[in-house]
């Protein structure tokens, strides 16, 4: 199918471009680009995704855990994914819908987790 293949072509475009992009245009503290920072005053659930996905490509696992450990669930679709897309096993077509889900529900739980950190229910916890 074209879309898959248009998909993938541009995922591993940005992949690339993520993982040999020089290191301090991820190091720019004072360039902030989060909407939902700049009005609220706190991170967004998918804050720290990008610096998470380039830690992943250069195979820091703990640190990309670090920066937003919903990182996790991206890899994980994109090989149940391919897997469907390449043997049409509903198997995989299921486990993709699981990971989304997870991943949904990860957000879920960074949002909460950063709304209570910053309206103190959680002390001085500073959640990633």
């Amino acid at each position: 199918n074209s879309n898959q293949i248009i998909k993938y072509i541009l995922l591993l475009i940005l992949v690339l471009g993520v993982a040999f992009a020089p290191g301090h245009y991820f190091s720019n503290h004072s360039l902030q680009l989060c909407l939902h920072k700049r009005l609220l005053h706190f991170e967004c659930p998918l804050c720290g995704m990008t610096h998470a996905a380039r830690a992943l490509t250069h195979f820091r696992l703990v640190a990309a855990l670090g920066f937003n450990f919903n990182i996790i669930f991206l890899p994980l679709y994109v090989v149940f994914d391919l897997l469907f897309i390449f043997t049409q096993k509903k198997v995989f077509k299921t486990l993709r819908t699981i990971i989304i889900i997870f991943f949904f529900t990860g957000l879920a739980v960074i949002y909460l987790l950063r709304i209570g950190t910053h309206l103190g229910w959680f002390g001085s916890c500073v959640i990633n």
